[in-house]
């Protein structure tokens, strides 16, 4: 009697598990299975993760004149708040994105996330200029899992033919947050309450950013999804990369490589389309990280707009990128469908950069338009026609040639992309440094034509990678097995 009764209990529970798994008829050990609401879900906290760690590196844009009269320093020492917030995620960029190929991606947003958080506190409540810059540093380092891991997510989440349209979300955040930043800035600084304010914000947003993190974020990472599945049910696909359970002196050992950073430095120096992408890359993001900085007191000076008013005028950026992100790249998605088809569903990474040859073109244009214009004083809109297309480029630019190294490395795109982050994040910090000697020495017109040869000669990859990517993407496989 009792062993029909086990027979009997077995057979039912059987049934229940192959009904529940007829129900369930997505994979949820492969994240490119996922029914779109997940998928959707775990793009806009990340997305939002990138726009608030952006939106941190120019929130004092606006308030450097003030806080350096409250500190006893100089524009220039205040400054470098941004370049140590910029080196801050040089070095988180480094170490999250090799550890979220080791141990997950979602733990490190986790982690990193949450002290980004706590970071605001410090800096909002800094005695002295020295409290001040070294918890910049830190902010920046803890808030660089959106942009070290982002892209990697997306590869994780979505094919190739689908990865486009949802990049958008993410890139949109990722650029629309040093433009938004210093038009709030603008006016909390010329209001009663002061700069300290503008970091207590970011605190209440981050906060509600890392609670969205634990309720809806999920790991996609496919090799540590794969342990997962072989341990809970012992079943695993042919060819599926399993992440392995490291214990003891394997751990130590791993943790030791992570913290060298070896992986991104390593691909960047023999990798030569990740040479190429990141001087590219790098000098659009340190060109706007100058233009950012530079931007309010131009308006100040030459136009002698008050500080609210100055940092408005930013919305041109912000409209810019928009542009860009809402017609643009739809656009050139469309067209790598095009080239898809045209080659028989054959995907090529160098499908996602005629863009990028475009975007070129407008952020010449633009930069030169902003400089000379607003050099002569001439009437405000016109300066504010050079910055958009500016913001425009820079976009159209970046997130094609971002595409190209999510499309060429896949499920190891966060090392590519830190690697790129390399250069992209040294020439953000350094280039601010010398805005306002640039200016002061040169004025607007010279100084933004020398940005703009700077810029010419280092966009000249794109038309290479375009027209010869796959030659130079074969001189130098990637070799997992080095790492």
């Amino acid at each position: 009697m009792v062993k029909k009764f086990l027979s009997f209990h077995s057979d039912v529970s059987d049934y229940h598990r192959d009904a529940i798994a007829d129900l369930q008829s997505w994979d949820p050990y492969n994240p490119k299975e996922w029914p779109l609401k997940i998928k959707v879900r775990n793009v806009i906290v990340i997305s939002t993760m990138t726009f608030l760690n952006q939106f941190g590196s120019s929130i004092f844009a606006p308030s450097i004149p003030r806080i350096a009269e409250q500190f006893l320093s100089s524009t220039t020492v205040v400054t470098l708040g941004s370049t140590l917030y910029s080196i801050g995620i040089l070095f988180g960029t480094l170490i999250f994105a090799p550890f979220s190929e080791q141990f997950g991606r979602r733990p490190i947003y986790l982690l990193g996330y949450s002290l980004f958080a706590l970071m605001q506190i410090p800096i909002a409540l800094s005695v002295n200029i020295e409290m001040f810059l070294i918890f910049r540093f830190f902010s920046g380092m803890f808030g660089s899992v959106g942009i070290s891991n982002g892209s990697g997510s997306l590869a994780d989440l979505f094919e190739k033919k689908d990865r486009g349209k949802y990049m958008i979300i993410y890139f949109t955040l990722l650029s629309l947050g040093p433009g938004v930043a210093p038009i709030i800035s603008g006016f909390i600084t010329q209001s009663s309450i002061g700069w300290r304010w503008e970091f207590w914000i970011l605190l209440m947003l981050s906060a509600v950013v890392v609670l969205s993190a634990f309720l809806f974020l999920k790991e996609t990472f496919p090799p540590i999804l794969n342990r997962k599945k072989l341990e809970r049910t012992g079943k695993l696909g042919e060819n599926e990369i399993v992440a392995k359970r490291l214990t003891g002196t394997e751990l130590l050992k791993k943790w030791v490589v992570l913290l060298s950073m070896r992986k991104p430095l390593h691909m960047l120096v023999t990798q030569p389309i990740l040479i190429c992408v990141a001087f590219t890359v790098g000098t659009v993001f340190g060109i706007l990280q100058l233009v950012f900085m530079a931007f309010s007191q131009a308006w100040e000076r030459l136009y002698n707009f008050n500080v609210g008013i100055s940092g408005l005028m930013y919305v041109s950026i912000s409209v810019g990128l928009l542009i860009a992100v809402f017609i643009a790249l739809p656009i050139n998605q469309k067209f790598y469908i095009y080239l898809l088809k045209q080659h028989g569903g054959e995907s090529e990474p160098e499908f996602r950069l005629p863009m990028g040859i475009l975007g070129c073109l407008l952020f010449e244009i633009g930069i030169l338009i902003f400089g000379w214009t607003a050099n002569y004083k001439v009437f405000w809109f016109v300066p504010l026609i050079g910055s958009t297309l500016l913001g425009a480029g820079s976009v159209m630019t970046s997130n094609p040639l971002n595409m190209y190294i999510v499309d060429t490395y896949g499920i190891y795109s966060a090392s590519a992309s830190a690697a790129v982050k390399v250069l992209q994040l040294a020439f953000g910090g350094t280039f601010p440094l010398f805005a306002e000697s640039l200016f002061l020495r040169l004025g607007y017109g010279w100084g933004c034509t020398l940005l703009a040869f700077i810029f010419l000669a280092c966009s000249v990859s794109i038309p290479l990678l375009f027209l010869h990517g796959e030659k130079i993407r074969k001189l130098k496989t990637f070799d997992l097995a080095r790492y």
